[in-house]
């Protein structure tokens, strides 16, 4: 057996483990004594858990054990990992049983051989096609939670983070992207050096009342850019999800994006599966009505 032989298999093993775990932690759940936190305290303080990781691993536990045993059972013969049955557990908190159970039963083959990354995107959009009502909603609560902070890192340092609506975050990285493409002679910072610089600056230019980089040549940012709507979803005859930057988003949120005005189209076709035949190379503004 050689060295990527035996990481597979003690993944595996990793992920039985998981799932014997999980299906302890559910032993445990006493309706009354779970409602104040007795037994999930208990498991904390035995293995040293945050409050919130705590609250977490019960909270997958009941969900797999009473509502996806099948993905339990994936994980408990290594076929999916823990990271898998997480992310599943948490972007479907908000449905109810039988909507869960029609994604459960559309991703979980999918989940067994694909990245963390790629099962929470096809998540995202079966939950999008199973009930885009709910979605909808789900996404105007999410956007009530946006929001910036600021953290300390390094010495001298600080972290910065923000949730955002896609398009709000793909505006900024792209205003950011924009700055830092205007490289001096001489200038040997990083992209990456330079797109953190211009953050500061927009800060600095607000605070100081003035405008740094208004010299700049003007840039339509438009992040309909990267959107992918079906033409029957934009002419409204269904709800499909789209796309922004791979990441799927409601009808309605791509529509608009498709018809903001500084929105340029640009003519993709695709096969039955989505997979990309022809890039089209002419583009042309959304027409003002």
């Amino acid at each position: 057996m050689d060295v990527i032989d035996k990481l597979v298999s003690i993944e595996e093993q990793i992920a039985g483990l998981h799932a014997q775990q999980l299906r302890l932690i559910a032993s445990l759940r006493d309706p009354i004594a779970d409602f104040k936190g007795f037994a999930r305290d208990e498991v904390a303080a035995a293995l040293r858990w945050s409050e919130g990781v705590a609250r977490d691993r019960f909270h997958i536990a009941a969900e797999t054990t009473q509502y996806f045993p099948e993905l339990l059972d994936a994980l408990e013969s290594g076929q999916v990992t823990f990271g898998h049955v997480a992310s599943f557990c948490e972007l479907t908190a908000h449905l109810d049983e039988d909507t869960a159970a029609l994604v459960m039963e559309n991703v979980l083959d999918y989940a067994q051989t694909h990245s963390i990354a790629d099962l929470r995107r096809k998540v995202k959009r079966e939950l999008l096609k199973a009930d885009p009502v709910i979605a909808e909603y789900a996404y105007e609560q999410a956007l009530e939670d946006r929001r910036v902070w600021s953290a300390p890192a390094d010495p001298g340092m600080a972290t910065v983070g923000a949730v955002l609506p896609t398009e709000g975050a793909a505006t900024l990285m792209g205003a950011l992207t924009f700055l830092a493409e205007q490289v001096t002679d001489g200038d040997d910072r990083t992209k990456d050096q330079r797109m953190a610089d211009a953050l500061v600056r927009l800060g600095r230019d607000v605070l100081a009342g003035g405008c740094s980089h208004c010299d700049l040549p003007a840039r339509v940012v438009g992040p309909s850019v990267n959107v992918t709507v079906a033409l029957s979803t934009l002419l409204e005859l269904d709800e499909q999800p789209g796309e922004l930057d791979g990441e799927a988003i409601p009808a309605e949120l791509a529509r608009t994006l498709a018809n903001d005005q500084t929105a340029t189209w640009r003519r993709l076709v695709t096969d039955e599966l989505g997979h990309l035949v022809d890039y089209g190379r002419s583009t042309y503004r959304v027409p003002v009505p």
